[in-house]
């Protein structure tokens, strides 16, 4: 590997992880910046992964040392998603290219449109929690799950979404749930990938030391509510790559 390549993969890692801790949609970069270093799309999707579980790690350990850490009731969330995973996993393995690089800009914008929106500021968390909330919170992390196992584009927004509007958590709960999801349903779904022989390992570490680095810095900047400037860099980001996938695609 050039030592342009592994420079570039450090940098987009590091932005992807501070991104993905303080909001959600790293992956809205990185796994457009692996299509483009020429990966076949599942490679690039499995690929991705390992960088991902890295930056949960290291995001949590970081929640940990802050006295963030609260596990108690989320047992039905953590086994909801990780099914939903599993069965996510199994279907992305067998999607071709151009599908994959469609779907992938598809979901790039959905998500971008949501990010600027921004519901999650607009929800008014009542003080408790509902039967109904809870069943409905269960079905939708069942299909969180299955979207992270599938392609995990932006799956934190959904994640913060649902914990704050459903399950009343506050933002920084929400964040650490956000980890905590993510990390489970990724690990899993790198397994399958792996044992598909769909990870470049190499490729995938070098991007997780930059989404360690950036997962650190996030996680200290959502302690200290110092997040304004990544919206504005993720929607210029975005915009750009979802304009070549589609190019390519349809090319």
């Amino acid at each position: 590997m050039f030592i342009f390549e592994m420079i570039l993969l450090i940098g987009v890692g590091f932005i992807a992880g501070v991104i993905n801790t303080v909001s959600a949609g790293g992956s809205l970069i990185t796994l457009p910046a692996l299509l483009f270093l020429g990966i076949p799309s599942t490679e690039a999707n499995g690929t991705n992964r390992v960088a991902i579980v890295v930056q949960s790690l290291t995001s949590f350990f970081t929640f940990v040392r802050k006295g963030q850490v609260k596990l108690k009731g989320n047992a039905s969330i953590l086994i909801a998603s990780t099914l939903g995973a599993i069965f996510g996993a199994l279907s992305a393995i067998t999607v071709s290219d151009d599908s994959f690089m469609l779907i992938l800009a598809f979901t790039m914008v959905v998500t971008l449109c949501f990010i600027i929106w921004n519901p999650v500021k607009a929800i008014n968390r009542p003080s408790t929690l509902t039967p109904l909330a809870y069943a409905l919170g269960t079905a939708a992390f069942i299909l969180i799950g299955f979207y992270s196992g599938f392609i995990q584009v932006g799956v934190g927004f959904y994640i913060m979404i649902v914990a704050i509007l459903l399950y009343k958590k506050s933002f920084v709960e929400a964040t650490f749930l956000k980890i905590i999801v993510v990390g489970l349903s990724v690990s899993i779904s790198l397994i399958i990938f792996a044992v598909n022989g769909q990870v470049l390992w190499e490729i995938g570490l070098i991007l997780a030391i930059g989404n360690a680095l950036g997962a650190w810095v996030g996680s200290k900047m959502v302690l200290l509510q110092r997040t304004g400037w990544i919206q504005f860099i993720l929607i210029v980001t975005v915009i750009t790559l979802a304009g070549r996938l589609l190019y390519e695609a349809l090319a």
